[in-house]
């Protein structure tokens, strides 16, 4: 009976310890990484300059980003280099304080981004963490790696190029100016500043869908102690609100409470608390909306942080004053930087667009997953921001990587290739790693294949070998197919556009209502406003500036009205209508002539596709 007993025994702990390394996902023969057989080379009499030091690959900025791209750099056989001001690494999540994330899960509820994101995410105590925690696995992490050096405190002076091609950085550091080559870089800091040094091209916050000058808000994370979790928790979770709640490392709700908080400064919102555990009695909140922030302007940052520090004591109190569990609470710090959610888009060889991430789509050059939604937060005092909708999944592609105007360069995180809408899905970190790891993988095979990035992303072979790395090392790419609202209407053409200039909105759920029956009133809306947006964009001066306003009201849109509309914009003659001038109209699809003629309303979906040709012919007419 011993000897049973004993085997059974054995038997458990040697699963034991399999499921510990299948769960923790560290090396095992599975993983395939490449030895240091490559060395960085370059002719010397071609090269001005002395070098204090050559690299396979430089990562530029110790985001999460910047640490992912880094390590599977060095894990990939080269010599690497991460580099960054800061004094510590981790960037958002410890600097920002921002010890949430915003994790991707298929529809089946499995976790997207594996790899290196894995390997992290497993060390933390939750989708909440401890700050301090994050910054001692990053640091393990980095100090794991043979092949790396990580240089901190490193102020950035400038980008080294040769005949238009980068060839390394120069910085000063506190042994004075030092110079690094490098074969190839990876620009992981927040704003893509060495991208944007060597003149690779990008638009700004909102300015794709003719905003100019609009960003989503900043925030200012602060840390309060002496809450009593439980009963914030116990609250949340009995106020019969299906959208509040909490668990041991996240609450989420109050917004009713802090709704009634009234700001001194109009350029402050404060929302609903979202808050972070941290160790004992410690928790971090992010609810502080600072508007009107240029991200690219250190003296605009600097003033919100100051504005957040002056408005925080009331805003604490208030907290105390309103929130079960916080009304023995105390500011016990401040986070050393603002959580900035946007500033630049690179333009890369492919941009993702909100179209893509709506519809799901599966890209052949995929290097990662997304599916969270497309949150946008307020922009503005008078835009209060929206989720436009949520996918399922779709796919990074490596081009959103590549910069058009340069060969050995890479750029990650959130001022990647992606439109500012969706950015607000692409932005999230575990995407972000996901997509940096590539990198990392793809400056190998570049280097072996002696080619740059923009021959490695048009070519097949090589992002197959890529695809074979990547899934070698941890992560999967499977193949995938979902649909989509409205991928079968004749009109999708007009929900593209409508969507591309943010103006379709289907929340969590994806309720776009395309067959619902549109309003005169809204359908005036939408006409403005993609109007406005689409030639504000294009930098057109064609904006639609007839006054349809009399027209407006809770009447359906019929053939009558949308015949009127048609003739004050294109025909300018109201006085003797026949009521069939649309029908004479060469530019108008010949299915939605049919549809309006037979239906006596438009459908939003119709509504969208006649928006669409209305601003097209008018861009036409412009331009003719």
């Amino acid at each position: 009976m011993r000897k049973y007993l004993f085997v059974i025994l054995l038997i458990v702990i040697i699963s034991f310890i399999g499921l510990s390394v299948y769960n923790n996902n560290i090396y095992t023969d599975e993983n395939i990484y490449y030895e240091a057989d490559i060395n960085p080379e370059f002719n010397e009499e071609e090269i001005d300059r002395t070098f204090d030091e050559k690299y396979n690959l430089i990562v530029f900025g110790s985001e999460p980003e910047g640490i992912s791209a880094a390590v599977a750099g060095a894990r990939n056989g080269q010599k690497t280099l991460l580099i960054d001001e800061r004094s510590r690494p981790g960037g958002l999540m410890t600097k920002g304080k921002l010890n949430t994330i915003d994790m991707n899960y298929n529809p089946d509820g499995k976790i997207l981004n594996q790899g290196i994101f894995k390997e992290f995410y497993q060390e933390l105590e939750g989708t909440s963490f401890n700050t301090e925690t994050a910054e001692e696995v990053f640091l393990e992490i980095i100090a794991g790696e043979d092949n790396l050096t990580y240089i901190n405190s490193a102020e950035y002076l400038e980008p080294l190029k040769e005949s238009d091609e980068l060839i390394g950085l120069a910085t000063k550091e506190s042994e004075g100016e030092r110079a690094y080559y490098g074969q190839n870089f990876i620009d992981a800091s927040t704003d893509a500043d060495l991208a944007r040094d060597v003149g690779v091209d990008y638009l700004v916050g909102m300015e794709d869908i003719g905003r100019p000058d609009e960003y989503q808000v900043a925030t200012q994370v602060f840390e309060l102690a002496d809450v009593d979790w439980d009963e914030a928790k116990n609250h949340l979770n009995s106020d019969g609100n299906p959208n509040t709640g909490g668990d041991k490392r996240s609450l989420w709700g109050f917004s009713s409470e802090m709704s009634e908080y009234q700001p001194d400064d109009q350029r402050i919102d404060v929302r609903g608390l979202n808050v972070g555990r941290q160790e004992g009695d410690r928790v971090l909140i992010n609810s502080i909306h600072l508007l009107d922030v240029d991200p690219l302007d250190k003296d605009s940052i600097e003033s919100a942080k100051k504005l957040a520090e002056k408005e925080l004591p009331s805003i604490v109190e208030h907290i105390k004053e309103e929130i079960p569990g916080f009304e023995d609470a105390s500011l016990n710090q401040i986070a050393e930087e603002l959580y900035i959610r946007e500033s630049v888009h690179i333009k890369g060889l492919y941009t993702l667009t909100i179209n893509d991430v709506r519809e799901n789509r599966d890209f052949d050059d995929k290097i990662a997953f997304g599916s969270y939604p497309v949150d946008i937060q307020r922009t503005s005092i008078d835009n209060q921001g929206f989720v436009y909708n949520n996918p399922k999944k779709y796919s990074i592609p490596f081009r959103s990587l590549v910069p058009e105007s340069i060969d050995n360069l890479l750029v990650v995180g959130r001022s990647a290739s992606f439109d500012s809408l969706a950015h607000g899905s692409a932005r999230v970190i575990p995407t972000g790693m996901a997509t940096a790891e590539a990198a990392g993988i793809a400056s190998r095979i570049s280097i072996e294949e002696e080619t740059g990035f923009h021959e490695l992303a048009e070519s097949e072979k090589l992002i197959t070998e890529l695809h074979k790395r990547l899934g070698a090392q941890g992560n999967y790419l499977d193949d995938f197919d979902y649909g989509f609202a409205g991928e079968d209407s004749k009109a999708l053409d007009g929900i593209r556009f409508i969507n591309s200039l943010g103006l379709l909105i289907g929340g969590y759920e994806n309720q776009f209502n395309f067959d619902e029956k549109i309003e005169t009133a809204l359908f005036l809306r939408r006409l403005s406003h993609a109007s406005a947006r689409y030639f504000e964009k294009n930098n057109q001066d064609n904006k639609l500036e007839t006054d349809l306003s009399y027209l407006e009201s809770g009447e359906l849109i019929d053939v009558d009205r949308l015949n009127r509309i048609y003739v004050e914009i294109f025909l300018n003659d109201t006085e003797n209508l026949t009521g069939d001038e649309i029908f004479n109209s060469d530019f108008i699809d010949d299915w939605v002539l049919k549809y309006i003629e037979e239906e006596d309303y438009l459908s939003r979906e119709v509504a969208y596709q006649i928006i669409k040709e209305f601003i097209l012919e008018i861009e036409a007419k412009a331009l003719s």
